[in-house]
């Protein structure tokens, strides 16, 4: 009977270290391996917004190589001779000759959404929009006394432009474009622009292209799956409260360009205070959402070349997602302590 009384208190004594010291113990592996999956997380989607901010760079300096080639073309060359003879005949020539090459250009590339050349009084002599020439039309206008398409001397965008010096690239904020004399917007677009030059440094105006922003929509898509979480593209421009803080690419599409639709939806309506200033004050950062404990990844890109003015992208991984292998270790776990 002793010897039974010793090997229950021996048995009682051993669960009595050994099951704390067990439940201890699992609970030490649930937490580490949550803590290396959150690490391992929160590097895979900085990596991402990283990488997709470099895709935006690529596509950005390939829309001005574009750009430049088309403004060192033989048909644009042709256009600044005619110019510098005066002759009307030959700058008819050289219009019609650039109406059919922009067409062709713009059919060889889906990006491009249209390519306008204007002369130095903002008269735009030549447009090919979507596929379709945009003819000239009403009395002739100085300086080359030709009909326009229509008239742009007034706007920033072209007084900027024509400011640049020789080879200058100008690029235009990324923005739903609107139908010359409609109310109707389309879809978001970059306008990238050139100033042209004579042999004696007068300037002959500008050539300019819009490139259509759906390559920057599929590369963002393709950042992260949907059900693992979502990537967006924000604009940071402080300067500017319309446009400071407002989406320019989403998958939930009725929250873009909030300041041109009238919704006025920004990342500060959507996200806390202390994210977004992270967003938009650093280049590269990774945060928690402390309301879901997702992880947001974020990079900044500016196709302008200034901190305060330009592009963050934003990935945002789903907590359920990169914990879902947690799920399967805790049960794991708390079958073998058992």
């Amino acid at each position: 009977m002793q010897r039974l009384g010793i090997r229950r208190k021996a048995l009682i004594t051993l669960l009595g270290v050994a099951v704390p010291s067990l439940l201890t113990f699992s609970l030490l592996i649930i937490v580490s391996t949550a803590h290396i999956l959150q690490q391992n997380a929160g590097r895979q989607v900085s990596t991402l917004a990283g990488r997709s901010a470099l895709g935006l760079a690529e596509l950005v300096e390939r829309s001005k190589t574009t750009l430049r080639t088309m403004a060192a073309s033989p048909e644009l060359t042709s256009y600044r001779t005619a110019v510098e003879s005066g002759s009307r005949p030959a700058l008819k020539r050289s219009l019609a000759d650039l109406e059919r090459v922009f067409l062709g250009w713009q059919k060889l590339d889906s990006t491009i959404q249209a390519i306008r050349l204007i002369d130095p009084a903002g008269n735009v002599l030549v447009k090919i929009k979507e596929g379709q020439v945009n003819p000239p039309s009403g009395p002739p206008r100085p300086p080359y006394a030709l009909p326009a398409v229509h008239f742009v001397g007034t706007r920033y965008f072209f007084k900027s432009a024509m400011q640049l010096p020789r080879g200058g690239i100008l690029i235009s904020n990324l923005e739903r474009g609107k139908v010359e004399e409609e109310e109707v917007l389309c879809p978001g677009m970059v306008r990238f622009a050139t100033p042209l030059f004579l042999t004696n440094g007068r300037r002959a105006g500008l050539l300019i292209i819009n490139v259509w922003s759906e390559q920057a929509g599929r590369l963002m898509n393709r950042v992260i799956a949907e059900e693992e979480g979502n990537a967006f593209l924000v604009e940071r421009n402080p300067a500017d409260e319309q446009r400071n803080g407002i989406y320019l690419f989403n998958r939930d599409t009725a929250c873009e360009f909030g300041n041109q639709t009238g919704s006025h939806r920004t990342v500060f309506d959507d996200y806390p205070a202390e994210i977004v200033n992270a967003w938009m004050n650093s280049d590269h950062g990774i945060n928690r959402d402390p309301r879901t404990r997702d992880i947001l990844a974020h990079a900044y890109y500016s196709p302008y070349g200034r901190p305060d003015r330009g592009w963050v992208v934003v990935v945002n991984a789903r907590r359920d997602f990169f914990l879902g292998p947690l799920v399967s270790i805790k049960r794991l776990t708390g079958l073998w302590a058992l």
